[in-house]
């Protein structure tokens, strides 16, 4: 016949408490080895970067290394400045090179629409303003001049300033002044 241990499930019992207890304890000493390991890992680490900023004061006080550093400074300052002037000189020689106010073509057809009569004393441009300045034997020279411009496609306006009648040697003579304004000149761009 078998014998029945009637204790047995109260001796199982304490060993499984035992074995949390193992459990339970070996868990808290490695968190704890983890923590203690980490702190120590921080601590060292920090003192080592320390240790390096300290190194790193040093050398970037050091006179040689400040000299160094303020021509350095100074070289990064005249770039950005001769950077920005060759920004500010691009744009303006783009913008002389796509600025073709007054071609030889434009000055071709002006002297093709000048009647025989006329002889200019100036010719000058400011800006998108032609300002022509002459003297003619006829009124209607001068007239017809001021046609001849108004039919050329390079103004957009043009304005007899004024024709006053001059004499010289028993001869008359009109002086004349003429203002055209060119198509497609912006003052702005012009100046």
């Amino acid at each position: 016949m078998r014998d029945f241990n009637f204790f047995l499930p109260y001796l199982n019992d304490k060993n499984e408490r035992k074995n949390k207890k193992t459990y339970i304890a070996t868990t808290l000493i490695l968190v704890a080895a983890i923590v203690v390991g980490t702190f120590v890992y921080n601590s060292f680490y920090i003192f080592t970067l320390r240790s390096d900023i300290k190194d790193l004061k040093n050398t970037y006080e050091a006179a040689d290394n400040q000299q160094q550093l303020a021509k350095a400074e100074g070289l990064i300052k005249t770039y950005n400045t001769l950077n920005d002037y060759n920004k500010e000189l691009e744009n303006i020689f783009s913008g002389v090179l796509d600025r073709k106010v007054v071609s030889s073509q434009v000055l071709f057809d002006v002297s093709n629409s000048i009647p025989k009569e006329i002889s200019f004393k100036s010719m000058s441009l400011d800006g998108s303003v032609l300002s022509i300045q002459g003297i003619s034997s006829s009124r209607v020279a001068v007239a017809e001049l001021g046609h001849n411009l108004k039919n050329l496609s390079y103004f957009s306006e043009v304005h007899m300033g004024n024709i006053n009648l001059v004499s010289k040697d028993s001869q008359e003579q009109y002086s004349f002044s003429i203002k055209c304004t060119l198509k497609g000149v912006n003052n702005h761009e012009a100046k």
